[in-house]
């Protein structure tokens, strides 16, 4: 007989349990990646760089004029701001008087030049638009006796469909509205020239203000080079301006100096516009040649091609010597850069981006050069 302490003893043991091995243990936690954290972490950083430039794109193209707007008073406030320098830097006026010195000359040559050549000016440009439609009728006559000039013909709009593009139809029911979307851009036209005109002088009277706001978006240790690259940026344009006033004096001295010789009445809204028209490199002359040589074409074809080819010898000289010794010493802009980016603003924008556009791609030659290839690439560019 068995003992019975011995017998409860051995049933109060616990019966030992086969369980499969992978229920029996617990797998030990497996560690992340540390690679794959990096990994992820440059993935959100990307989507959310690629968010805000989406954002940014969005809100730039919604405010596209504006910002324009804002980049020409810019300019001026820089041209305003040379003239002051010039003359503190040789006199120990301040900036304040200087500042008035710059308005009152600036408002007394525009007043002279208004007062002297307004009425002929303005009678002259009064003759212009009346004779164009006679010169581009003239036009019409001439290519419609060819076979190719009558191709030619077929494939440009006719007067009554560019009229409807110009006015927006050509319905008598239309015209109210034709009068009042042409009262609404002159209106616009009108508040955008006041609004840059004194945002400029706001600009050019306290650029310091402006400029430290600016800065103080960034953090500290990028407000140095913040105030570096808008010292270039303003450094470039102001030497980019130099060289087109120059290019635009000559242009248009030279121009109105040849119509005068050719005998080509209007020589000089003529150069006038081709002086103004020159500001913008590569299609600013193929524009300013069209009323020349439409309005040559009145007295002879002869006299057409006579008149294209001074605008072609006046460019070539400006191509030539004129803009390349002032670019020497102010700024060099590559061609192919300045001709795309007046493609892309004038097709996006408008004629507004295509005169802005050259600037703009001088600005952000300087923003690429400083900030991408100096700051991220550690390249030092001379």
């Amino acid at each position: 007989m068995s003992d019975p302490t011995t017998s409860q003893a051995q049933d109060s043991q616990p019966l030992p349990t086969v369980l499969p091995p992978s229920l029996g243990t617990t797998p030990p936690m497996q560690q992340e990646d540390p690679d794959q954290r990096v990994f992820q972490r440059r993935v959100l950083t990307v989507i959310g760089l690629g968010t805000v430039v989406i954002v940014l794109l969005l809100t730039s193209w919604v405010t596209v004029n504006i910002l324009l707007l804002v980049f020409l008073s810019a300019l001026f406030a820089i041209i305003f701001r040379s003239f002051m320098r010039v003359i503190t830097h040789n006199t120990k006026i301040g900036e304040n008087i200087a500042f008035l010195i710059v308005l009152g000359g600036l408002i007394l040559i525009v007043g002279l030049i208004v007062a002297w050549l307004g009425p002929q000016l303005s009678t002259q440009f009064e003759q212009l638009s009346d004779q164009l439609p006679q010169s581009i009728e003239r036009v019409r006559e001439s290519l419609s006796q060819s076979r190719w000039g009558q191709f030619l013909l077929d494939q440009a709009p006719s007067s009554s469909e560019l009229n409807d593009i110009v006015l927006g139809g050509g319905n008598q029911a239309d015209l109210v509205g034709q009068v009042t979307g042409f009262f609404s851009r002159t209106l616009a036209a009108i508040t955008n020239a006041f609004v840059v005109i004194f945002l400029s002088l706001f600009l050019a009277v306290e650029p310091d203000i402006y400029t430290e706001s600016f800065v103080r978006l960034f953090p500290k240790s990028r407000r140095q080079r913040t105030r570096e690259v808008l010292e270039a940026i303003a450094k470039i344009l102001q030497q980019w301006l130099l060289a087109r006033f120059v290019s635009m004096t000559f242009v248009g001295i030279a121009t109105t100096i040849g119509l005068y010789l050719l005998g080509t009445p209007l020589a000089l809204a003529l150069g006038l516009i081709a002086g103004l028209l020159s500001f913008i490199p590569t299609f600013g002359p193929l524009i300013s040649v069209v009323p020349a040589a439409l309005l040559a074409f009145l007295q002879s074809p002869e006299q057409a091609l006579y008149v294209c080819g001074l605008y072609i010898l006046v460019q070539q000289i400006d191509n030539y010597l004129v803009t390349p010794y002032i670019e020497r010493r102010t700024v060099l802009l590559p061609p192919a850069l300045t001709i795309v980016t007046q493609l892309l603003l004038g097709v996006l924008v408008g004629f507004l981006g295509l005169v802005l556009a050259a600037p703009l791609a001088a600005t952000g030659v300087v923003l690429i050069r400083m900030l991408y290839i100096e700051d991220v690439l550690d390249d030092p560019v001379e």
